[in-house]
């Protein structure tokens, strides 16, 4: 091969080398917005989950305050007390779970969402760097084979 089109290899070579460390840098971003989202909307979720769950305790207490305001002394009213609280008792562990097990689901589903995403782009990351590393090799072999090819084409006095 002539040493031009050694150059013009090497440079086509150095446009491939720019544009797959481009790439990289941009899966780099990628990742580091697929992590930032994933801990906005952990945030998020666990914001409304506390939410959820202040409305549920506070709806268990207004109820309690009631049952208890309305109880009187007589035991007829003592055992219907006791079966209201019972039932509220009940009524606040079922919403507290159903809260808790739609706050995991939805968690679950994210860091799924999250995982695949960051999977997707550590492939593609992985992929590019054996690409740039063969482009890289192939460069600098080229660099040689051009020094080499000019060394034996110069002229040679006697």
């Amino acid at each position: 091969m002539g040493w031009v089109t050694i150059s013009l290899r090497k440079m086509t070579l150095k446009n491939r080398i720019n544009t797959l460390e481009s790439d990289l840098i941009r899966i780099s971003q990628q990742l580091q917005t697929v992590a930032n989202n994933s801990s906005y909307e952990q945030q998020a979720g666990q914001l409304q989950y506390n939410y959820d769950t202040a409305v549920i305790n506070a709806a268990y207490m207004n109820n309690i305050n009631g049952i208890n305001t309305t109880a009187t002394g007589n035991v007829n009213d003592q055992l219907a007390t006791q079966k209201q609280i019972i039932q509220a008792n009940l009524i606040y562990n079922n919403q507290k779970q159903n809260a808790e097990s739609i706050f995991n689901a939805k968690n679950q589903t994210r860091q799924a969402i999250a995982d695949a995403q960051t999977q997707a782009l550590e492939a593609q990351q992985e992929q590019i760097e054996t690409q740039l590393k063969a482009a890289r090799a192939e460069y600098e072999s080229l660099g040689q084979a051009m020094d080499t090819d000019i060394k034996n084409g110069a002229i040679k006095l006697a």
